[in-house]
């Protein structure tokens, strides 16, 4: 089985491949960043610049397993890994275009593409982080 696949998005076509490990370790910065930057912001409005340090050790601290699982779920998340997916195949792709080409109906669809099976084995038999 290929690791390639080809995908019509607003009636042009796009190669990819389906994602590896090196993919979701990108994946789980992603996250954290997303996450810290939100984080400080919310503190920032709250307490000015004197952040107490436990909101910095949050915001640096690496996402768990069930945030994961539900970023991957998320409308950003999906477009992150089908960034990572197109980016493959075409460099010049930044995660923003990406974002312009997906629609609410293409979701679905990218997820069975992008995600390996291997993921679904896993989830199967409980792998331990």
């Amino acid at each position: 089985m290929s690791d390639t696949f080809e995908i019509e998005l607003q009636d042009k076509k796009h190669k990819g491949q389906k994602l590896n490990i090196a993919d979701f370790a990108a994946f789980e910065d992603f996250v954290q960043e997303r996450r810290g930057k939100k984080l400080i912001a919310v503190a920032k409005e709250m307490y000015g610049d004197k952040i107490p340090d436990s909101i910095y050790e949050k915001a640096v601290k690496p996402p768990t397993k069930e945030e994961l699982e539900s970023e991957q779920q998320s409308l950003a998340g999906v477009t992150f890994l089908f960034y990572r997916t197109l980016k493959k195949c075409n460099d010049s792709l930044t995660l923003e275009q990406v974002g312009e080409l997906v629609t609410l109906k293409d979701v679905p669809e990218l997820m069975k593409l992008i995600i390996p099976d291997v993921l679904e084995d896993a989830k199967k038999n409980e792998i331990p982080e």
